[in-house]
């Protein structure tokens, strides 16, 4: 199991205040009593983040026999009913005060609390399924990915073992929970016994690395806006000296920013490990090894351990789609409480969608996306779900998108709505303005088939 023995866990607050084991038995055994008593395979929705009470939940389902959805707990009050609706979840749990008839709230504990269905329903939820994840990022959509506790368990071995994670090690958190990476994490440094530094601070504040100093963490996790970020306060001047290794994933990093870490990082004695995953194949599918760091420039690396990578292209041509074999790769989706009977719909095989190549020392590369897909600050955008998403909200149609990991590009041929771009991006998105870049045509470019050409649209707008 990923925790067998509550008492080998460690965490260390906000304050840099180690919680007293005492505390978190108390505490996972007063939660426990509402999810050990049920018949049945409930599902549950817990809104998570990187604080004490929300990670005492989410100890205390890891040990039940319940599927567990984890929400982004900035979710807004009209998309969780959506969700509730589209789910009917047995238990909430969250921060929020929720004005829905059919739940009862029956449990609080430091601010959050635990509201039960009225509705008491078997839901046949099947035997198999552990977690359901978002996939969708700050786009809003209501589908999740089925993951198995093998999925998770066979994801968190392979990466204990290629990062060598020890019970000595202190993670730092930099990631949310709900999110595969963050998700990730956690699960592997509760795996090997490690201490967890609860950590909500962003690591351009202070006070981050004021409580990275004081509680001597050994390691942290970042996608490529971090590193970005780390760049930009000048990271080569800061006195690292308890860090081990630091990883990066949710995204391509580019080359620049690759060599940039791998010089500082290498001066420091510190090792720099860049991933590459989906929350279809739970989190992680490959790694480069910090030895090839310095000379596989743009590469995500080798598969993690126990899993196959391959090409798939018409022709032989050396560039194709890269599948993913393995034991974490999940379930399948789901659109609604209908879909968590289903079984396993993948098999252990992944179309990642992503086009690339393999070099003659087995090191892959991606050059592109056959979909419509980025991958902005970690977080997984579908530019067709997000065009008619700001069409909705923005009440226009003449609104396109495209750009690469490092820019989401808007196109749109009515300059005044600019502002009200922005603005939703950010409020109902979650999307950084500075990622952000406007542009404006004159007319609309189309493909023979009359599809919207985004490449030459984009190449004719200003």
């Amino acid at each position: 199991m990923i925790v067998n023995d509550i008492s080998k866990i460690t965490l260390i607050d906000k304050n840099g205040n180690t919680i007293s084991k005492k505390k978190i038995y108390i505490d996972h055994f007063d939660i426990n009593k509402f999810f050990s008593e049920s018949k049945f395979k409930n599902l549950v929705f817990l809104l998570v983040d990187n604080s004490y009470p929300s990670i005492i939940f989410y100890l205390t389902l890891l040990k039940s026999k319940h599927a567990i959805a984890l929400i982004n707990p900035n979710t807004k009050s009209q998309k969780l009913k959506e969700l509730i609706k589209s789910y009917e979840p047995n238990y909430i749990i969250t921060k929020k005060i929720l004005d829905i008839s059919t739940y009862k709230d029956i449990h609080k504990i430091y601010g959050y609390n635990c509201y039960h269905s009225l509705k008491k329903k078997n839901h046949y939820i099947n035997k198999k399924l552990f977690f359901l994840l978002t996939t969708s990022g700050s786009t809003g959509s209501s589908k999740f990915v089925r993951l198995s506790y093998k999925n998770i368990e066979s994801n968190t071995k392979s990466i204990v073992k290629f990062l060598n994670i020890k019970s000595s090690d202190k993670l730092i958190t930099t990631l949310p929970p709900d999110y595969t990476y963050g998700f990730s994490q956690l699960n592997t440094h509760l795996y090997t016994g490690s201490t967890i530094i609860l950590n909500d601070y962003s690591v351009i504040q202070r006070e981050f690395w004021e409580l990275l100093d004081k509680t001597k963490a050994t390691t942290f996790g970042g996608v490529p806006y971090t590193y970005e970020l780390l760049k930009k306060i000048k990271f080569e001047n800061y006195k690292l000296s308890n860090l081990r290794y630091i990883t990066q994933a949710g995204g391509k990093l580019s080359n620049e920013n690759q060599k940039y870490f791998y010089k500082i990082l290498k001066k420091k004695n510190i090792k720099f490990i860049i991933m590459y995953g989906a929350t279809e194949a739970t989190s992680r599918m490959s790694y480069l090894p910090w030895s090839k760091c310095g000379s596989k420039i743009g590469s995500i690396g080798i598969p993690i351990p126990g899993a196959k990578m391959e090409i798939v292209s018409q022709n032989k041509e050396k560039t194709g789609e890269i599948l993913y074999k393995g034991k974490n790769v999940s379930l399948g989706y789901a659109n609604s409480i209908k879909d968590l009977k289903k079984g396993d719909l993948n098999n252990g095989k992944l179309f990642t969608g992503d086009l690339g190549f393999k070099d003659k020392q087995g090191f892959y590369f991606i050059v592109g996306r056959k979909k419509r897909f980025l991958k902005i600050i970690g977080h997984r955008i579908n530019l067709d779900e997000l065009e008619i998403q700001l069409r909705v909200y923005l009440k226009y149609k003449k609104i396109y998108c495209t750009g690469d990991d490092n820019e989401l590009i808007v196109l749109t041929d009515k300059k005044e709505i600019s502002d009200n771009i922005l603005n939703c991006l950010h409020k109902e998105f979650k999307i950084n303005k500075n990622l952000v870049k406007l542009k404006f045509f004159d007319k609309i470019s189309l493909t023979n088939s009359g599809k919207i050409n985004y490449k030459v649209l984009n190449e004719n707008s200003i």
